[in-house]
């Protein structure tokens, strides 16, 4: 009986560390798996993105909601006129300090999960080509400015990176006595971050890049440079 017990002991701990192995060894080639373009990412707390080839870049198809950078400090994520909900289904707002995190030297990596950066104004520039039908747009090429028709602008991947997640945008307004954010555009319009250099390339600058549908016909795309204090979502683009 003693024997049986002692045998029966010893199985089960030997069960117990075969698992552990097992697991360990699972848990190892899952961090060491060789990323492809299409597989999820994750930031720092753990929050899952999906990721999408488009043209020469891999993409996050969805806004950044995190509050820590990848040092795990804690960041300042602003949700649509305040109300967590809307961090939870569009995404957080950044301005571009937090936004970029300190960076000044390019690519930006800023807040974006390990391996991923800020897209910088160029990449969303080569981005919306491959999104839009610029030839049913008006527009001018050298400013960047279009007007398109609601029902047809965009070609089948621009409607799956396009057609959700929106998030609108939140600019501050001061008056004599105060400031405060004036948002719009929840569920009609894109506002992406990006970096640009500066005429003397010395430092960083900002922008957005906005896909603004919110009008009843017609949907105005372009770039806007400025805006330091605008609270604006952000993707990110693979390194």
């Amino acid at each position: 009986m003693k024997k049986n017990k002692k045998f029966l002991y010893f199985f089960l701990v030997l069960m117990l560390i075969l698992a552990s192995v097992f697991y360990f060894n699972k848990i190892q080639k899952e961090n060491t798996k060789i990323f492809e373009c299409g597989d999820d990412i994750f930031d720092y707390e753990g929050d899952v993105y999906k990721t999408a080839k488009i043209g020469d870049n891999c993409w996050t198809t969805a806004n950044l909601n995190s509050s820590k950078n990848n040092e795990g400090k804690n960041i300042k994520t602003r949700c649509y006129e305040n109300n967590l909900i809307n961090c939870n289904s569009f995404g957080g707002l950044y301005d571009y300090r937090t936004a970029f995190d300190g960076g000044a030297e390019t690519p930006v990596k800023g807040i974006c999960p390990s391996g991923w950066s800020i897209p910088s104004k160029d990449e969303y520039n080569s981005l919306l080509k491959e999104l839009i039908i610029f030839d049913l747009c008006e527009g001018d090429t050298k400013e960047g400015k279009y007007i398109c028709e609601k029902d047809n602008y965009l070609n089948e991947i621009g409607k799956n990176f396009l057609n959700s997640d929106y998030g609108g945008s939140c600019d501050l307004v001061c008056d004599y006595e105060e400031c405060v954010y004036n948002c719009s555009g929840l569920e009609c319009r894109h506002s992406f971050i990006y970096y640009d250099k500066s005429e003397n390339n010395r430092f960083v600058v900002g922008g957005r890049v906005y896909v603004d549908s919110c009008g009843e016909e017609k949907v105005k795309i372009g770039f806007l440079d400025g805006g330091f204090d605008s609270l604006l979502s952000v993707r990110c683009v693979k390194d």
